[in-house]
């Protein structure tokens, strides 16, 4: 029982991690997909996790969120269309 609540602790400790891993990134995250519209090179992340498998299911919603921001900047895409297909695209990239 109290391995059970230690790993369950430790998940959220994790995700918790993660989470402001994500968010400190977030900024040159942005900073890419504007480059990207513009065509200038991306630059390399300042923040890295502590290695292993990516999670495919945050890497599906990273996805999403990325596909989202770029389908409302291109006129004719959406954000629907482009959270779709980013999120496939960060489930793939976790796989």
């Amino acid at each position: 029982m109290g391995a059970n609540q230690q790993n369950f602790q430790q998940a959220l400790l994790d995700s918790a991690y993660q989470q402001w891993l994500e968010k400190q990134n977030d900024p040159y995250r942005k900073l890419d997909i504007y480059s990207a519209l513009i065509g200038s090179a991306p630059r390399q992340s300042s923040t890295s996790s502590s290695g292993g498998r990516s999670n495919p299911f945050t890497s599906a919603l990273g996805g999403a969120a990325t596909g989202a921001s770029l389908g409302s900047a291109i006129p004719g895409i959406g954000t629907g269309i482009g959270a779709a297909i980013g999120g496939g695209l960060g489930l793939l990239g976790a796989m």
